[in-house]
């Protein structure tokens, strides 16, 4: 099966973008409080997103594709959540 090039580096972008997801709410809207339940929510998609990225180094692309597509949901829930406030 042929790779995508950018496949790889978008797939460490978005993990970074994760850290700094869960940086921005742990430090800036931590003194306003309630933020706890979108930390922990950010941290395990983080840790889904770590998993993704084993699943796609180790080819295993039952895990890997639905993986990807509950991520995908996951953050468009929080994107809900974050405009609903």
């Amino acid at each position: 099966m042929a790779r995508c090039p950018g496949h790889e580096a978008v797939g460490w972008l978005v993990l970074a973008v994760c850290l700094l997801q869960i940086a921005v709410s742990v430090s800036l809207c931590a003194p306003r409080g309630g933020t706890l339940p979108f930390t922990l929510s950010s941290t395990l998609i983080f840790l889904a997103e770590l998993l993704q990225a084993g699943t796609g180094y180790g080819r295993f692309l039952e895990v890997h594709i639905p993986l990807g597509a509950l991520i995908l949901g996951d953050v468009a829930a929080q994107l809900v959540w974050v405009f609903r406030a």
